[in-house]
């Protein structure tokens, strides 16, 4: 189903929608697609550059936000004694 609403003056649309995939055993795959309104002075090539850059300034040393690691039961569990 396909809905719209008219916003008040000043309001943005910033939908996100998140797609998940299976789970394979190694934690589901995901894609976020974000909706912006570039200027006319942003090119959609310029507009991504931003967004890298923006990832890659924001997160541990290239990983991307909200990836995890999996650490085995045993691993996680504190030592006995």
């Amino acid at each position: 189903m396909d809905a719209s609403i008219e916003l008040p003056d000043g309001w943005v649309d910033r939908t996100v929608l998140t797609y998940v995939g299976p789970d394979a055993g190694e934690g589901s795959p995901s894609l976020v697609v974000t909706r912006d309104e570039l200027t006319p002075d942003i090119t959609l090539g310029r507009y991504a550059s931003m967004q890298d850059a923006a990832i890659r300034a924001g997160s541990c040393a290239g990983r991307l936000p909200g990836r995890t690691r999996r650490v085995p039961a045993a691993a996680a569990r504190p030592p006995v004694g």
